[in-house]
C-alpha cells in the first residue's frame, strides 16, 4: 500500500519535487524519455513532481488524402495534438485541456468511455462488476443532469483565460457528489433488470459507461508495455483499495479508492450534434516524433520545464488546424475550409467572432 500512499498525497507535498533516483539513472543517457536528468538547481524550481506522460489526442474521423492540406494536416490521416501532461492532472480537467487545444469553448455536452476491449476486460463482461465500479470508473448512472455542469462558473471575460485556469494546478477542484462516498450512497438501492452490458444502454438515461472524471490520469492509465495481470488480481487489489480508503475522512484525497491505471486508450466526445469523437493515447516517450522530426530533444525538456513551473499542460506538437464550434462536424468543418479559402466574408465574419485562426498554434495552453 506504500506506492498507493505517496501517489495520493503528491498534491500535499507540492513543496518537494519528487525525484526517483532509480528511474533517473535508467534513463540517464536516454534523450528520448520523458524523465530527463535535471540539474539540483533544476529541480529547487518544480513546484510540482516531474511524472510527465504525453497524451496523443486525434480525432477518429479520418480526413480524406485530398482534403488534409486544405485542414493543415501533414503527418497523419487526421487533425491531433501531442500533449505533455501531468500524471495527476484529472479527466474533468483534461476536458478543458481537449477543449483549449483543438479550438472549442466547452459549449456543449462531453464525456470520457473506455474502448469497447478495455470495458469488456474491466467489467469482466459482468454487470455486477460495472455496478462495483460505480463511483470508482464510471459515473453515477442516476446523477442529477446538474452535476455534469458543477464546474461551469463562467461569467463573462476572456473565456481561454477562464478555461487556462481549469487545468493549472497542481491543486484541481473536484466535484463532492462524484466521490466515491456520496455515489455509493445514492445508488444503495439501484436496481438493475438485466445481466447484459449492452442492455444497461437502454436502463438509464444517462451514458452507464461515461467514465468518472474525478479520476486522475495515471488511476486509468497504464504506461506498462507488459501484459496485463489476471482481471482477479484487479478486483482483488480493488477490495484492498477500497478497505484503505474506507479508513480516511470524507474530505480526505484518500477516501477515494486507488485504482491501477488498466488502458492505453481513451474516448472523448464532445457535443453530441456535432459528433466530435477523439482517441487518447498515452505515451511516455516521445520517439514518435523525434523519428518525424517534428520536436527536438531541447524542446520537450524545456516543455517539460514549463509543466513542472507552472503545473499546465504544454502542447509539444501539432497536425491540423484549430476545429470550431457548431460547424457541423468534420464534414461541415471541411466545406468551412472550403468557404474560407474561397473568401467567403459572412464565414470569416462568424469565425474572426469565434477567436478562431487558420493557424496551427502550439501555444494555445
Amino acid at each position: 500500500m506504500d506506492s498507493y500512499k505517496k501517489a495520493k498525497d503528491i498534491l500535499s507535498r507540492i513543496d518537494k519535487p519528487i525525484i526517483n533516483a532509480s528511474k533517473e539513472k535508467e534513463w540517464e543517457d536516454d534523450t528520448v524519455h520523458l524523465l530527463p536528468n535535471f540539474t539540483s538547481e533544476e529541480r529547487e524550481k518544480f513546484i510540482i513532481c516531474d511524472d510527465i506522460m504525453v497524451l496523443h489526442v486525434e480525432l477518429i474521423e479520418k480526413v480524406k488524402e485530398a482534403d488534409r492540406p486544405l485542414c493543415g494536416i501533414k503527418y497523419g490521416e487526421s487533425i491531433s495534438q501531442d500533449i505533455l501532461v501531468p500524471f495527476t492532472l484529472p479527466l474533468h480537467n483534461l476536458h478543458y485541456v481537449i477543449n483549449q487545444a483543438f479550438g472549442f469553448t466547452n459549449s456543449h455536452l462531453h464525456e470520457f468511455t473506455l474502448t469497447d476491449s478495455d470495458l469488456e476486460w474491466v467489467t469482466n463482461k459482468k454487470v455486477k462488476n460495472w455496478k462495483k465500479l460505480i463511483g470508482i470508473i464510471f459515473k453515477n448512472p442516476i446523477r442529477d443532469e446538474d452535476v455534469d455542469f458543477w464546474d461551469d462558473d463562467y461569467t463573462g471575460g476572456n473565456p481561454k483565460k477562464w478555461m487556462r485556469s481549469k487545468y493549472t494546478g497542481p491543486d484541481y477542484n473536484k466535484c463532492y457528489e462524484e466521490g466515491y462516498r456520496y455515489i455509493r450512497e445514492e445508488i444503495k438501492d439501484l436496481k438493475v433488470g438485466t445481466t447484459s452490458l449492452n442492455n444497461l444502454y437502454y436502463e438509464f438515461e444517462n451514458n452507464p459507461f461515461a467514465l468518472n472524471e474525478a479520476i486522475e490520469l495515471d488511476n486509468i492509465f497504464s504506461l506498462d508495455e507488459s501484459p496485463r495481470e489476471p482481471i482477479s488480481v484487479f478486483y482483488s487489489n480493488l477490495d484492498d483499495y477500497i478497505k484503505d480508503a474506507d479508513k480516511h475522512d470524507d474530505e480526505s484525497l484518500l477516501s477515494q479508492p486507488w485504482i491501477d491505471g488498466f488502458v492505453n486508450e481513451l474516448e472523448y466526445s464532445y457535443d453530441f450534434g456535432d459528433s466530435w469523437s477523439f482517441l487518447i493515447t498515452a505515451k511516455l516517450d516521445i520517439e514518435y516524433l523525434l523519428k518525424d522530426k517534428r520536436v527536438t530533444v531541447k524542446a520537450v525538456k524545456d516543455a517539460i520545464k514549463k509543466v513542472c513551473t507552472f503545473a499546465r499542460p504544454v502542447i509539444i506538437a501539432a497536425d491540423g488546424y484549430p476545429l470550431i464550434d457548431d460547424v457541423g462536424g468534420l464534414k461541415g468543418y471541411i466545406e468551412f475550409l472550403k468557404e474560407i479559402e474561397n473568401g467567403n466574408e459572412e464565414l470569416n465574419s462568424w469565425s474572426s467572432s469565434k477567436d478562431w485562426k487558420k493557424k496551427i498554434d502550439k501555444n494555445a495552453l
